[in-house]
């Protein structure tokens, strides 16, 4: 009989407390023992002794200053004085665990300390402090404006709104957003993105900001475009444009009408999409952090269409076709690597 999800994630927690003690007394012929005994009771605990191995393995790897370079994400750069430090859960210790000096322990967890204080620094605070409108992980708002536009927001995403008797303009602080513009044709309607502005009179659109880059994408009428060259591009729908915040270069794709947006209807639809864009999403809808640090599989396309509404189950489904697994390290970390 298969072990369900909830007992493979037991047996791997089983298999951490194992792995630590081992790191930390390795010649101890006791311990071995014992360990080997656990291994031979069951496929399933071979499996996630194996699993656990090759997470400790990835962690090895790992430059010495990663947490450092975690704890420097935008995510932890919040405003000055507004850290919160929340107790994390912990699991009861199922052996004795002897203290552990090994550099390879260090570095695991230190980066897994340093991810989980990433997610709780950040997400006990709204993405951008004076926005009008934000959601949280896993929220998804329908806003009303006052001059009848709506605003589908999705996500850990925020908004300002600026509207008067001479202007409409709005901002897309973070995340995504769809526009779902009422036609006024003396008050064209403005969405700021940095470093992109779409004007409108009467459409629907959706933008994407996050720290890759901005996108523009039209579901029906037309958007003008003006970019921080002072180009301006039209767009009509099925259009899509993106611009890469590494190098400031800009692509212009299709995309059906049908698809754009599809997070509101609670949908992930990947077309040959990179496994670590696919990751970079669903890592929104968890209420924690997902690590991939497989460079080989992170380039891996990804078909399919996947329920937000279930992160993990949608992660597991992702990476399952490429031979990977998602190991559980913490409830608020997950941890995506070649399968054991």
């Amino acid at each position: 009989m298969m072990a369900s999800e909830t007992e493979l994630d037991q047996l791997r927690d089983e298999a951490i407390d194992w792995l630590l003690q081992v790191e930390a007394t390795p010649q101890d012929p006791e311990l071995l023992a014992a360990l080997s005994a656990w291994r031979r009771r069951s496929a399933a605990h071979e499996a996630a002794y194996r699993s656990v191995q090759n997470m400790w393995q990835l962690a090895s790897d790992l430059p010495v200053d990663y947490a450092q370079q975690v704890g420097n994400t935008p995510a932890a750069n919040g405003p000055a004085g507004s850290a919160q430090v929340h107790a994390l859960p912990s699991h009861p210790a199922r052996h004795e665990r002897r203290p552990v000096r090994s550099r390879r322990l260090a570095v695991a967890a230190s980066a897994t300390l340093a991810a989980c204080l990433v997610l709780l620094v950040g997400s006990m605070l709204p993405p951008q402090w004076g926005a009008d409108h934000t959601t949280g992980v896993g929220e998804i708002s329908s806003i009303r404006l006052d001059d009848g536009s709506m605003v589908s927001l999705d996500t850990d995403s925020a908004i300002t709104v600026n509207l008067d008797a001479t202007k409409r303009q709005t901002s897309l602080i973070t995340g995504r957003a769809f526009f779902d513009v009422a036609r006024d044709a003396d008050r064209p309607f403005v969405v700021a993105a940095e470093p992109l502005r779409i004007t409108v009179t009467g459409t629907g659109f959706a933008v994407d900001s996050n720290p890759a880059g901005v996108s523009v994408t039209v579901q029906e009428g037309s958007v003008e475009v003006a970019t921080d060259t002072k180009q301006t591009i039209s767009l009509r729908p099925g259009d899509r444009l993106k611009l890469n915040h590494a190098d400031g270069t800009t692509t212009r794709t299709r995309v059906p009408p049908t698809d754009i947006a599809a997070w509101r209807h609670g949908q992930l639809i990947a077309d040959g999409m990179a496994l670590q864009d696919v990751v970079a999403i669903l890592d929104r809808y968890h209420r924690g952090v997902i690590l991939l640090t497989d460079d080989t599989l992170a380039d891996q396309r990804v078909t399919g269409v996947f329920n937000l509404r279930e992160p993990l189950a949608a992660l597991r489904a992702a990476v399952h076709v490429h031979g990977a697994e998602v190991m559980k390290v913490t409830p608020y970390l997950l941890w995506v690597g070649p399968a054991g």
